[in-house]
């Protein structure tokens, strides 16, 4: 995640209508458990850096493994280091 993706994030995360949904996941290598502790630190570390951006709705955080997100072995190339960040406004 970019600078400027973090910011446009922040920029919206003072709305209290707003609710942001954090996903982190991680590679297919290595045990569910392990993954799932990874995907959870990253999700973590995203949250943190919006708060210190001045973010102050509080974000949900979750993990999501490879078994859970169904990757099968032609992923396993794939970069899936990563955080997903969700925005859903509720009053739209």
């Amino acid at each position: 995640m970019n600078p400027q993706d973090l910011e446009r994030i922040a920029a919206q995360g003072t709305d209290p209508s707003v609710e942001i949904s954090i996903v982190g996941h991680a590679s297919v290598e290595g045990s569910d458990e392990y993954n799932e502790s990874l995907g959870e630190r990253r999700a973590h570390a995203v949250a943190q850096l919006l708060r210190g951006l001045g973010v102050t709705v509080e974000p949900s955080v979750s993990s999501m493994g490879e078994s859970e997100a169904g990757q099968a072995e032609e992923y396993r190339n794939e970069d899936w280091r990563k955080a997903v960040v969700t925005i859903r406004n509720n009053n739209v």
